[in-house]
Formats: structure tokens, C-alpha cells, sequence
């Protein structure tokens, strides 16, 4: 089967490896404008894998098609925070009013994965050169129906505005706003279309921290797990962050802004400084005693479970599969192994796509 995969993100590399593997013939279509590289998909922010049905489904996937073992285990989350220069265990957000606090709600987990693979490893075995075809700095221009039926079939998809692919099955894995343009009215509702272009979108702001000497120690203490710290003020940014795990030298904190502010360099500058503020309270660090870097990236949009319930956005054609990033434990390499599961799901139709709860809040994240 002649199989197009439509991705910009590292999910598309994956799924590419293990529909070959299967005997389907690929062609990745890389809409991603950045430099074809490893670096494009390592930095994932915090290292964090929750313990979900789809990830787990998703690492089991990748282990068949890399033929490898990554000893997935399961082990309990145990989020801290500070208080009183003293760790403490991380109860939850009280009343909290920032936005902030639903996209960094999905890191106060019961418990997570740990894989005896670097996530670097395991983006250097997706981005290995496959027996697929990949097609890079693709723009999709245009789908093309038999017509304008519902659960038709797509013929062809137009890429950079002048080459027609065809294929007997396209797969989906982007944002479902960037498919509204590509969609005649007769498929998709107007209700189900500004439902879609409304939805809340987030961006990260990531602050790196590289400290000159070790922080102190927390009553033996080992920091691994992740640590939130929270402002004085309940409407001000909270922030999740974690330490390196062979010390305190280094550290990456993390907040999320409304992406529409990404764009507004003193608001991000502001987030930045209270990110850096509630660090040196919390761990005691002089203003001149630390290296920093910052990463600004649009990164996640909320509360779209229902779009696996909505049959005019899951059936346009007979031959079009809809897997988008999305879910709540969706950031970094979990996302993108959840959005490998969730498009296996819908190929396959596996059991894993009846375990996603659609009453909660959802976060679909770019890599």
C-alpha cells in the first residue's frame, strides 16, 4: 500500500519506520521549515514520559520496528515543591488563577515511565535513514476529493502549490487548525470550523540554567523528580522545572503564555524574570552565580478531545486518517509517541483509542 504521511514534527519519522516495516510503501511529507537535523527535535524541555495506555503502546511499537528493548518501567511521580528552603511534596495548585496552571497540570502526574534509552537515542533511531522517501520543507497547498461527500476519498494532495502526490492512504498528523484552509465548506460545518479556530493556544517559555556551583543539598534528597514553584501572587506564573540527573549544575524551568503574547517581547521578557525569580528564592542563587539560556516556542493547544468524537472531522474521506497531537499527557517525546499510538489506533483500529478520557482537559503539543 502506498502510504503519504503528513507531519512536521518527529511523530511522522516514527510512524514512517514502522508502516515500512510493515511492508507499506512511505512517503513522509515533512512540513516542517526547519533544517533537516537531529537538533530539530532535541530539545524537549522537561524529560518527563507519563504513565498513559498510549505511550506505552507507542514504545511497544517502536521496540517491534527498532528490534530493540527499552525495559519500559512504571514508577510513582513524586512532583516537589519548595517551601521555607525545604522540599516538600507537591499537593497541587490551591487556587491558583494563572492560565499557566492547566498546561502545567499534566506534570503533576501519579507516576511515569522510565526507559533505559536517552531520549536522544531514541530520536536518533527515528531519524535514521529508513526505507521510506521524505520530502522536506513541504507546504501542503490543497487536497483534492473525488467529491464533496462525506467519507469520500481523497485522490491527491498538492504540495509547494504545484506537485500532485497521490496515494492510497494519507494519514494526518498535524495541527487540525492548519487543515481548516484545505477543507471545502460542504465537508466540515461552520460550527465544527470556528469551534476548531477558537480553541486556546499556548506557547512555552523554557529558561536553562547552568549553575557555577552545586546547589544545596535538601536533606540527602535526590532531585530527579520534577519540582514546582509557585508566586506569592495566585495570578502570576507558576513554573516546573527539573535538574540534570548526574547533579545540580544545570536546570530547566518552564512556563506557558497564551501564544498570541509570544510575539510580545516584554511580556515574554516578564515571564522570563519571574521564572528567575521564584528559582533564586527557592534555591538561594545570587543573581551572578548562573549561566542562562532562554527557548521561546509555540507549543500546545487546549481542550480538543472532542475532535475523536466529531464524525465531520473523522470521516472527510475513506482513505484519510486523522491522528493529530493531542491528548493530555502530551509534551516533548511523549507526545510525539502518542501521536505515533493514536495513528496506529486509527489504521489499525487497536484498543488503545476506547482509553482516552474526554472529559478532561487536553493539551496538543508541537515537538
Amino acid at each position: 500500500m502506498k502510504t503519504a504521511i503528513i507531519s512536521d514534527g518527529l511523530a511522522g519519522f516514527m510512524l514512517a519506520h514502522v508502516l515500512t516495516k510493515m511492508g507499506h510503501s512511505v512517503t513522509l511529507i515533512d512540513t516542517n521549515q526547519n533544517p533537516q537535523s537531529e537538533s530539530r527535535f532535541c530539545d524537549f524541555g522537561i524529560h518527563f514520559l507519563p504513565n498513559t495506555p498510549l505511550v506505552r503502546h507507542g514504545l511497544t511499537l517502536l521496540e517491534n520496528c527498532f528490534e530493540t528493548s527499552f525495559d519500559i518501567q512504571a514508577i510513582p511521580a513524586a512532583p516537589l515543591t519548595v517551601e521555607d528552603n525545604k522540599l516538600k511534596n507537591f499537593i497541587g495548585f490551591g487556587e491558583g488563577r494563572s492560565k499557566a496552571v492547566e498546561a502545567l497540570s499534566f506534570f503533576n502526574a501519579p507516576s511515569r515511565l522510565a526507559i533505559n534509552v536517552r531520549e536522544s537515542d531514541l530520536v536518533q533511531l527515528a531519524l535514521q535513514t529508513g526505507e521510506f522517501k521524505i520530502l522536506p520543507f513541504s507546504e501542503l497547498s490543497a487536497l483534492k476529493f473525488e467529491s464533496l461527500a462525506q467519507n469520500s476519498r481523497i485522490e491527491n494532495v498538492t504540495l509547494n502549490g504545484q506537485t500532485d502526490l497521490a496515494a492510497d492512504q494519507f494519514i494526518y498528523l498535524n495541527a487540525p487548525q492548519d487543515l481548516l484552509a484545505l477543507i471545502p465548506q460542504e465537508l466540515l460545518g461552520v460550527r465544527t470550523r470556528s469551534r476548531i479556530s477558537k480553541v486556546t493556544s499556548w506557547a512555552r517559555v523554557s529558561l536553562k540554567l547552568t549553575h557555577v556551583s552545586p546547589l544545596p543539598e535538601f536533606s540527602g534528597q535526590v532531585l530527579d523528580e520534577l519540582i514546582f514553584l509557585m508566586p506569592n501572587q495566585p495570578d502570576h506564573q507558576p513554573c516546573v522545572g527539573q535538574f540534570a540527573p548526574l547533579g545540580t549544575l544545570q536546570s530547566c524551568w518552564q512556563t506557558y503564555i497564551l501564544a498570541e503574547l509570544a510575539e510580545d517581547t516584554v511580556y515574554v521578557s516578564n515571564s522570563i524574570k519571574e521564572i528567575r525569580k521564584l528559582v533564586r528564592k527557592a534555591f538561594s542563587v545570587p543573581d551572578t552565580t548562573t549561566k542562562e539560556s532562554v527557548i521561546v516556542d509555540l507549543l500546545a493547544t487546549s481542550d480538543l478531545a472532542w475532535i475523536f468524537d466529531n464524525k465531520e472531522v473523522m470521516n472527510l474521506a475513506e482513505n484519510f486518517v486523522f491522528a493529530p497531537r493531542l491528548a493530555s499527557q502530551s509534551h516533548g517525546l511523549a507526545q510525539s509517541v502518542e501521536c505515533l499510538s493514536r495513528a496506529f489506533d486509527a489504521l489499525f483500529a487497536s484498543s488503545v483509542h476506547a482509553e482516552v478520557d474526554n472529559t478532561s482537559p487536553r493539551l496538543l503539543q508541537h515537538p
